[in-house]
């Protein structure tokens, strides 16, 4: 009966988050998908990458940068490609440490959507605090995973802001240190597995940070 009551509380507690964000507007350059066509391809998910997947009860917790730009959510119809080059190799390295996608909870440090063209354009730091600190942290409290991990620069020191974590602001030198506790979740921070950032860490070296991860599930 306890387990039922906790479920309960856990999908409402979600849906009055979701509900939050679809009626934020504090931040200047992005756009919410709630007003986006009028929210035509909006969801009752925090984030189209949560959509995807995003299992309440997940023990692996996943957040990436942010999910794109206004265009590209109008042109996918708020949908997620999970043959996107990103998301493939999301699955790739998921398997590394013996873990389904349905059975992770995804999301982004950024959850409105650029309004410049470029998927890659730039991201203000403003962005990240906001929505750092009004959902990503809430995010984390309701799923309560065993693992974080953190894909790229900008959710490493996010998450290092909204924590207040004592840490190097290198992420090549985090990587190397032991898992820092969040909430009795141990928070793995790694490379963005796009295509750019392997110009920064080696995909052989990626898989080499993801099998760690294996060792602490």
């Amino acid at each position: 009966m306890s387990d039922t009551l906790e479920q309960v509380t856990k999908n409402r507690k979600y849906r009055e988050l979701v509900l939050r964000r679809k009626q934020c507007t504090i931040c200047q350059g992005v756009k919410n998908p709630a007003v986006i066509l009028n929210g035509r391809y909006d969801s009752n998910h925090i984030n189209p990458w949560t959509k995807w997947h995003g299992n309440l009860n997940a023990k692996v917790l996943i957040i990436g940068q942010d999910w794109g730009h206004v265009d590209a959510f109008i042109r996918n119809k708020g949908q997620v490609n999970p043959l996107n080059p990103t998301n493939n190799k999301l699955i790739e390295m998921l398997a590394l440490i013996g873990i389904r996608p349905e059975d992770t909870y995804l999301t982004n440090a950024i959850l409105c959507m650029k309004e410049t063209e470029n998927l890659s354009g730039r991201t203000k730091s403003a962005w990240y605090r906001n929505c750092g600190e009004n959902f990503l942290k809430y995010e984390i409290e309701i799923v309560n995973p065993k693992i974080i991990i953190t894909l790229g620069v900008k959710p490493f020191r996010t998450i290092k802001r909204v924590y207040n974590i004592r840490c190097s602001n290198n992420l090549g030198d985090v990587i190397k240190e032991k898992p820092i506790i969040i909430n009795e979740a141990k928070w793995f921070p790694v490379y963005h597995i796009g295509k750019l950032a392997q110009n920064s860490r080696p995909l052989e070296k990626q898989r080499e940070d993801w099998g760690r991860i294996k060792n602490f599930l």
